[in-house]
């Protein structure tokens, strides 16, 4: 599918899919690109194996997990959803979600969290799989 893009003019990496994503400040300009939507990222690339994924998809982490189409990488560098940001998802069910998908990780980085967290960042080194 394709999607619009709202982003502000002059800003780097701080584009948003859905207008309630609301990070810009006040005095932004915001512009929109058309963006193609990938359901399957490895009819692209041609490939079913990644060393490293990242996705900072702003609250939607549960959903583009659920719908990736990969097999298990090396790393996932993810931001999360603090207790500050609304979220669909228990982060111990995400957890549980990744071991059942991708298998056994160790949590090999990650941000210092507080109740007031809006997201942070977590890199998460899973098991290799043998085939």
């Amino acid at each position: 599918g394709r999607a619009e893009l709202l982003y502000s003019e002059g800003k780097s990496a701080t584009g948003y899919l859905n207008s309630s994503s609301n990070n810009h400040t006040n005095g932004d300009k915001l512009r929109s690109s058309a963006v193609q939507l990938v359901d399957d990222i490895q009819e692209i690339t041609g490939h079913a194996y990644y060393d490293l994924i990242k996705l900072d998809v702003e609250g939607y982490e549960f959903e583009v997990l659920k719908n990736i189409k990969v097999k298990t990488p090396r790393y996932l560098y993810i931001e999360l959803s603090g207790e500050a940001r609304q979220h669909d998802y228990r982060l111990s069910e995400l957890y549980l979600f990744l071991r059942q998908k991708f298998g056994d990780f160790e949590i090999v980085y990650s941000d210092q969290i507080t109740s007031k967290t809006i997201a942070f960042n977590q890199l998460l080194a899973f098991t290799p799989q043998k085939d």
